[in-house]
């Protein structure tokens, strides 16, 4: 696993990554920011979870515990709990390998930490997590989940969930859930899913690697169903209702 760090989107502010390894997260119940390092949390915003944060352009805090909103965007580097709102982009896990070395950040993961969003976001173009989601994505832009998807994904133009997804993603052109996806998928242009489908996807063109049902050899399996102009699948015990 490896630093994560996203230039277009963090550009409208200049942030100073500070090796906080030795400084101890403390929980603070308010924050208020000008930019990050110019609010009521001082130099050193990521040692601090908030419970209610007000951030007037960009903020950046180890976790969010209940409520954040960013008027630009908001940066979590451990995790994101509650309601989070921002004008651009919520980051849950960015920064979180920031000053370690390379045998700190193995041992680090080997502990078994990982970025999580438990709770809602809500942002103008995205909505990234560098773990996984127990909750809900809206966006007018892009949804990205390099973990799995517990919940609901709603976005403008794309959804992607790096592993498997239980739950809804619904976009104005795609759809990905690439290990396996669980429940509706609904997009304007296509949706994707390299292992099993147990729901729907209905789309222009729809594409699974298995589909199970009522002809399967375990026939209690959930049944899958493709409803579009084109659909695929590399083993079909479900349904498909299409014109190729």
């Amino acid at each position: 696993m490896r630093n994560y760090f996203i230039p277009t989107l963090l550009a409208f502010q200049t942030i100073i990554v500070y090796a906080q390894k030795d400084v101890p997260v403390k929980d603070r119940l308010f924050q208020v920011s000008i930019a990050p390092a110019l609010g009521t949390n001082g130099l050193h915003p990521s040692s601090f979870n908030n419970y209610f944060s007000i951030n007037l352009s960009s903020g950046y805090s180890a976790s969010n515990l209940l409520f954040e909103l960013g008027v630009i965007s908001n940066l979590n580097v451990n995790r994101t709990s509650g309601l989070q709102f921002a004008g651009i982009a919520n980051i849950t896990g960015g920064n979180s390998f920031g000053g370690l070395t390379k045998k700190e950040r193995e041992e680090k993961i080997k502990n078994g930490f990982s970025p999580f969003l438990s709770g809602g976001q809500f942002s103008g173009l995205t909505n990234i997590v560098i773990g996984n989601v127990h909750g809900a994505q809206f966006t007018g832009g892009i949804n990205l989940d390099k973990g799995a998807l517990l919940g609901a994904q709603v976005s403008g133009i794309a959804n992607i969930v790096y592993k498997y997804s239980f739950g809804v993603q619904l976009s104005g052109l795609f759809n990905i859930s690439a290990v396996s996806f669980s429940g509706v998928q609904i997009g304007g242009l296509s949706n994707y899913t390299k292992g099993e489908l147990a729901g729907v996807q209905i789309s222009l063109l729809n594409q699974a690697g298995d589909i199970e049902g009522k002809n399967s050899v375990d026939n209690t399996q959930p049944t899958g169903f493709q409803i579009g102009l084109i659909n695929f699948s590399k083993k079909m015990n479900g349904f498909q209702f299409g014109l190729i």
